[in-house]
């Protein structure tokens, strides 16, 4: 490449053609800051354009010679622009395969972390920093906003993943799902413990919750297998008529003499309810 020239040597004319080369070799003329063709700094004479362009100082017919040439004035936006597009399609890919745009946090799509992307985009329409126009091109994609202020979420997650709960309802008989439990892929055991912090923080929709209770969801999980546990033990007694359960004895399917032993371990070191220490006192 040899030293470069000095920038004030050079001809626009034939800067241009130098830029002009590199584009019919490369196919763009994205030319990087420190490039040198042909000894000339083209890179460092390309940048200098576009700060002569920021200021106004670009005289109007080299501006109109550059923007023939195809180069792009803020290489940063424009680079930003193009790589959106290319996600937003792979996000409406994904719709048309999967019937649905709620793609998973690590969800890779050719290559690209397509459901990180779309966290980001939900997390800056939260903070209110999502540019409009791209916020109406998610949304045409099926991606749904919350009216409320800076807020978004999408409707069809929920109707999606309360589909899936009465799928488990359905077979199960109960909708009393495990912490980890993974239904056709979907975290459900999770999403159904967040629907329980919500609604015990008083951050859960209305109707939402109105949705989860027709399902037959117990909003304190652990008060209800109480219930059902010593409502267990009562049937025992009644039959047996005693409470001496052995250890290994299944009630209806429950184990209530390994849970009635938890009880009596709980009161023993003190940390069992009064509430209930006094229930199953009077049983």
């Amino acid at each position: 490449a040899g030293v470069a020239w000095s920038l004030r040597k050079v001809a626009f004319p034939v800067a241009l053609k130098l830029l002009i080369a590199y584009k019919d070799r490369e196919g763009h003329v994205g030319v990087p800051t420190r490039h040198v063709e042909q000894g000339f700094a083209l890179g460092e004479w390309l940048r200098e354009k576009r700060s002569a362009f920021r200021r106004g100082k670009l005289k109007p017919d080299w501006r109109a010679q550059l923007e023939r040439a195809e180069v792009i004035w803020d290489p940063l936006s424009h680079a930003s622009a193009l790589a959106f597009t290319r996600a937003l399609k792979m996000l409406q890919a994904y719709r048309d395969r999967e019937g649905h745009v709620e793609v998973p946090q690590r969800h890779i799509e050719q290559g690209f972390g397509l459901g990180q992307w779309l966290c980001e985009k939900r997390s800056a329409c939260r903070r209110g920093m999502l540019d409009a126009d791209r916020q109406a091109q998610l949304k045409r994609a099926g991606v749904v906003w919350d009216q409320r202020p800076r807020t978004c979420y999408s409707a069809s997650a929920f109707d999606r993943a309360l589909e899936l709960l009465l799928a488990h309802r359905d077979r199960e008989g109960h909708v009393e799902v495990q912490l980890t439990h993974v239904e056709q892929g979907f975290a459900l055991g999770r999403w159904l413990y967040k629907q329980r912090r919500a609604y015990r923080c008083g951050k859960l929709n209305t109707d939402r919750q109105a949705h989860l209770e027709r399902a037959g969801v117990i909003w304190d999980p652990r008060s209800f297998a109480f219930n059902r546990a010593l409502k267990l033990l009562m049937a025992y007694k009644d039959r047996e008529g005693h409470i001496k359960v052995p250890w290994k004895h299944v009630e209806q399917g429950f184990s209530v003499g390994k849970w009635l032993y938890t009880q009596r371990c709980a009161c023993r070191r003190g940390t069992l309810d009064a509430g209930r220490k006094s229930q199953l006192e009077e049983a």
